[in-house]
């Protein structure tokens, strides 16, 4: 049986509202996700290179695996990341001394100084988004956005 569905039959099998909310939240997350790019690529970073730098700041140094297993990316995918932060000097590779395999990573001072503007950046994208909410806006977004994202855990 064919499970594709074309646009038609989405819109009959689907509450209006719910079709429109799907759509905002879609073009909202691009517009977004469009400005912090923009934001980062001045700095020099991607924004899975941010969210490392952020993970290696707030944890302290990192094993390869943890740092794919956070940034929900695959083993061969961090280490590219990695290689190219190191490669920028933001980051350092450091061997374990009794398991050469192993390896940790850690920021560096400019790595540091990076992540600071860049979230000096993130943090004025949410001020602008966010800006026309009122509190109790807010608040309710964030406990339909929670249910949401329960609902569409694995």
């Amino acid at each position: 049986m064919n499970e594709k569905m074309n646009e038609g039959e989405i819109e009959q099998d689907v509450n209006p509202e719910f079709l429109e909310i799907w759509e905002t939240l879609s073009r909202v997350s691009r517009k977004s996700r469009k400005k912090i790019t923009y934001e980062f690529d001045s700095l020099g970073i991607k924004p899975v290179e941010f969210k490392v730098l952020y993970l290696l700041s707030r944890d302290g140094a990192k094993s390869m695996v943890s740092l794919a297993t956070e940034s929900e990316v695959s083993g061969p995918w961090i280490t590219g990341v990695v290689d190219e932060l190191e490669r920028k000097g933001l980051v350092n590779k450091i061997r374990s001394d009794t398991d050469r395999r192993m390896i940790r990573v850690k920021i560096t001072d400019k790595g540091r100084a990076v992540l600071s503007k860049g979230t000096q950046a993130y943090r004025k994208l949410i001020k602008l988004a966010m800006k026309d909410l009122t509190s109790d806006e807010s608040a309710e977004f964030l406990g339909i956005l929670r249910k949401m994202d329960r609902t569409m855990e694995d």
